[in-house]
C-alpha cells in the first residue's frame, strides 16, 4: 500500500512542513514554498485518491493519476473552477483553500509521472482485510 511507502510519508511531512513553517518564513520566497507544495502535493494526491476508493487495478490507478493532474490543471488555469474549489472547501471543518491560479505551476505537473513509477508496485499491494462480520468482505 502506497500510504506506507516511505517516500510517500516523506512528502507529506515536507508538504505539512513547508504549509505550516516554510511558508511563515519571510526569508523562504514563495516561489520556493509555491512550488514546493504543488511538487509534494502532486506526489502524495494520486495515492491518497486511490486508496480512498479502493483502486486495484493498474487501469484505476492511471485514472486517479489523470484525475489528479486535470483538478491541478483546472484549479491553475480557471478561475471560475478555482473559486468554486474554495467555496466547496469552505464548507467542511478545516479552513478553506484559497487557491491561486497561476499556469506555470503546470511546469510540476511531470511530478506525476514520478508518482507513478516510484509508488504503483506499493500501490498495487491490497491493505491486510480485517477478519470481522462484515467488514472487508467482498
Amino acid at each position: 500500500m502506497a500510504l506506507l511507502h516511505p517516500l510517500w510519508w516523506l512528502a507529506l511531512l515536507l508538504m505539512a512542513a513547508n504549509d505550516h513553517l516554510f511558508k511563515q518564513d519571510a526569508t523562504l520566497s514563495g516561489l520556493v514554498t509555491g512550488k514546493l507544495s504543488d511538487v509534494t502535493g502532486l506526489f502524495v494526491a494520486p495515492a491518497l485518491l486511490a486508496t480512498l476508493l479502493a483502486v486495484r487495478t493498474t487501469r484505476g490507478l492511471l485514472a486517479t493519476h489523470l484525475t489528479v493532474g486535470a483538478w491541478f490543471a483546472a484549479m491553475n488555469l480557471s478561475q471560475p473552477f478555482a473559486n468554486a474549489w474554495a467555496g466547496l472547501t469552505a464548507l467542511g471543518p478545516l479552513p478553506p483553500w484559497q487557491p491561486v491560479v497561476d499556469a506555470p505551476d503546470l511546469l510540476t505537473l511531470p511530478m506525476l509521472l514520478v508518482a507513478w513509477r516510484v509508488l504503483l508496485a506499493a500501490m498495487r499491494k491490497a491493505p491486510a482485510v480485517v477478519d470481522a462480520p462484515g467488514i472487508g468482505q467482498r
